[in-house]
């Protein structure tokens, strides 16, 4: 009686570890990236508000003029926030060409 027990604690433990790994494998699959790059064009600073408009018209803002100019060239790194439209994307890097 001792050893059925046993056996069966062992079978129930492998069972509750395989359902872990199923259970774990299942949900840990490769989630496609929400970032995406947008070249875009400074348009205006005011303060330390940067506008830059990207190559479809769109208007972005974000804070931080580090010493820029009007005609200067970034790459806006957007997030999609893992919606189908682009009005609710945010910025979140903003790399400056050379």
């Amino acid at each position: 009686m001792k050893i059925r027990n046993i056996i069966i604690g062992l079978i129930l433990v492998i069972c509750a570890e395989v359902f872990n790994l199923w259970y774990v494998g299942a949900f840990a699959y490769e989630r496609p990236s929400t970032l995406y790059s947008n070249p875009a064009e400074i348009v205006e600073i005011e303060n330390d508000i940067v506008t830059v408009e990207d190559h479809n018209g769109y208007l972005w803002t974000f804070y931080g003029a580090e010493g820029r100019q009007v005609g200067d060239v970034v790459v806006c790194i957007m997030d999609s926030v893992k919606t189908s439209t682009i009005f609710d994307d945010e910025i979140v890097n903003v790399t400056f060409e050379k």
